[in-house]
């Protein structure tokens, strides 16, 4: 058994309460005789055994309720074992059999159920058959063989999904199934349509490490697809990408496109090999729930549909505080932000700021604090502790005073390096703000403004001089990320490098919360935001099924996309919508070549002959979890109720109203 959020532990401190009650209010049995009430009838005095089991069942309960709470709290997760018990076998065949989404094309899946039958029926009862299995997670073999009439019952029951399949993950399966039977022959059986984008980069990830014998069965299907590639927000209209593998396939189709709630506008297919524009759209200007469908059937239906979100926001302003209007930060922020669409550059000095702009905004850019008004930066500093954020930039006043002020931290030495200049050795490559490292080697920098960091600080961008040239800061709710030299051609060339521009855009949405807000996803990608460490969120599924609060995590507390459709995305931070589409590699239909089907199966070293029977337990797997809380919070409620029936019950048996419980 595992626990989600462990800490959520610590509530069972609250269980010291009830002891702590019950033990103050059980009467006493130190009793003194007092001379005015010696002639007065002594009142029949309760069993003791009734107020000790009276007692005891009512702290019991109340110790449980507290108990269930925090437990639920904590999310509960059981792992159950999937191993099976050793089996006896004469072989061991694996049967794997492409359920992906490519095999819908035509009669592919009819003809992979025959291709299987055929197979399963020459291989003998005493014989061990392993079912391979395509999901959401990759290929996963079952632990437990197929027996008699359960070969067919299993074969029979396939149909293609809407996966995808990597010959990868088929032999890294089978390489981990082999190793449970080391020094037995294991017959590894693939029927697949053998398609050219499930191969791997490597041809060295197609071949399993341990020995085993590889046969494979083509299937072929010669029906013609047409899918849409892609759907595009060309600015004024809407680009739709269509892909055909014969021009046949399209003839007197259309194009039916649905945006938001409105109704659907169907468009004829006039030119089906290049990209169709469609201007007639009333695009919302914000996030657009796009839908677009080709009509009529082919070999795959399930490309015929594709999701999108067409986000048409205006941009955000983002204040630029500075000293000076017509600073070079000013000048190249502004280039910076037009190279995006997501925010507007809005200049302001300290005259011309309003703060009660503070309030209204999530972030905004600091230009050398120390030249700011101090009762400037003492507001900035509260909007910043209170959950905002910054982006802070240095500059000559900063190091004339020898203080940020924004963080609060010295500014040491002299700020300029021993050389003509100084470099940039050190990136951190997993900070959402940092793109690849070889940009920044390119930067060159004369001055910067020194900073004492403290260890709650993160160097993000290190200078050969061993000083910051980017840095990240907490402060109270909020987090900062400081430049130590300023965009003035006379610091550095920052300003001039194409590190420059993705930087700031970078630092813009990750500071605005905005990082992680991808639109377009593929089935069976997960969500990039942990809900296990979030504190809270919710994920709705184009189904209306909540995939947090019902469990259905992956071991990393990120969300699953099986559903092709739009999802509803609630973090703290905002709200947002993503759409999921299948893996559009599966309806190529282009499959290997026989030179490559060859060389595959020779790659694959055929274990040794051995004649005496197969005695070993089947293949592990990655335990199954089962999520407990929702049964404990069932718990609490019983508890809850069987507390207060008790607790009133029992009060009212107590003599002259006294209280015990």
């Amino acid at each position: 058994m595992g626990l989600i959020a462990p800490l959520a532990l610590g509530a069972l401190a609250a269980i010291l309460l009830p002891l702590w009650l019950h033990r103050r209010e059980v009467p006493s049995n130190d009793r003194q005789r007092f001379p005015s009430a010696q002639f007065l009838d002594a009142s029949p005095r309760p069993s003791r055994i009734v107020k000790k089991w009276q007692y005891l069942t009512l702290l019991a309960v109340r110790t449980l309720l507290l108990a269930a709470i925090a437990f639920a709290f904590a999310k509960p997760y059981l792992e159950r074992d999937p191993a099976a018990e050793p089996i006896t076998a004469d072989a061991v065949h694996v049967l794997v059999v492409d359920t992906s989404l490519s095999m819908q094309r035509g009669e592919a899946m009819a003809a992979a159920r025959r291709t299987a039958n055929r197979i399963v029926a020459t291989i003998p009862d005493s014989d061990a058959v392993f079912a391979a299995r395509l999901t959401e997670r990759g290929v996963e073999i079952d632990t437990t063989p197929l027996l008699g009439n359960e070969r067919r019952a299993f074969i029979d029951a396939l149909n293609a999904g809407a996966w995808r399949l990597d010959y990868a993950d088929v032999a890294r399966a089978l390489q981990q199934f082999a190793e449970r039977f080391s020094g037995t022959a294991v017959t590894a059986y693939v029927v697949s349509d053998l398609q050219q984008s499930a191969v791997p980069a490597r041809f060295a990830d197609l071949v399993p490490a341990a020995p085993l014998t590889l046969a494979i069965e083509r299937i072929e299907s010669a029906a013609s697809n047409a899918r849409i590639a892609a759907v595009r927000d060309g600015g004024s209209e809407l680009i739709v990408d269509l892909a055909a593998d014969s021009e046949a396939t399209l003839e007197q189709r259309s194009l039916t496109v649905r945006v938001n709630d409105q109704a659907p506008i169907s468009f004829p297919v006039t030119n089906p090999t290049t990209a169709i524009p469609i201007a007639a759209l009333e695009l919302d200007q914000a996030e657009n729930s796009v839908t677009v469908t080709l009509t009529g059937d082919d070999a795959i239906a399930s490309d015929n549909t594709r999701f999108a979100i067409i986000d048409r926001s205006p941009p955000r302003d983002v204040f630029l505080l500075t000293a000076a209007a017509d600073s070079a930060s000013e000048l190249y922020l502004s280039a910076a932000f037009a190279a995006g669409a997501d925010f507007r550059l809005v200049t302001a000095t300290a005259d011309e700021f309003d703060r009660r702009e503070l309030g209204r905004q999530t972030w905004l850019i600091v230009d050398d604090p120390a030249a700011l008004p101090s009762d400037l930066v003492e507001s900035i500093r509260r909007f910043v502790a209170a959950g905002g954020a910054a982006l802070v930039i240095g500059g000559e006043a900063t190091l004339a005073a020898g203080d940020w002020q924004l963080p609060a931290r010295r500014a040491v030495g002299g700020g300029s390096s021993e050389r003509l200049f100084a470099s940039v050795t050190n990136v951190t490559r997993d900070h959402t703000a940092l793109g690849d490292a070889a940009p920044w080697t390119a930067v060159r920098v004369a001055r910067f403004v020194p900073v004492e960091l403290n260890t709650t600080d993160r160097t993000l961008v290190e200078l050969d001089t061993g000083d910051p040239l980017v840095f990240e800061s907490s402060l109270g709710d909020g987090r900062l990320v400081v430049l130590t030299t300023p965009l003035d051609r006379d610091w550095s060339d920052l300003a001039q490098r194409a590190v420059f521009v993705g930087f700031v855009l970078d630092v813009a949405r990750t500071l605005a919360g905005s990082s992680d807000l991808e639109r377009q996803f593929t089935l069976a990608d997960t969500l990039p935001i942990n809900f296990t460490t979030s504190g809270s969120g919710e994920v709705v599924a184009p189904d209306g099924s909540q995939r947090v609060s019902a469990g259905t995590l992956t071991s990393a507390g990120r969300v699953l996309l099986d559903i092709p459709g739009f999802y509803e995305v609630y973090t703290e931070a905002r709200q947002w919508r993503i759409a999921a589409n299948p893996d559009p590699r599966e309806s190529d239909p282009t499959t290997m070549t026989t030179t490559l089907e060859e060389r595959w199966k020779n790659a694959v070293t055929a274990a040794a002959g051995n004649d005496s029977p197969v005695v070993a337990a089947a293949p592990d797997r990655d335990p199954d979890t089962k999520p407990l809380w929702p049964w404990l919070l069932g718990a609490v409620a019983l508890l809850l109720l069987a507390e207060q029936l008790l607790s009133n019950w029992f009060i009212g048996r107590q003599p002259n109203g006294q209280r015990y419980a």
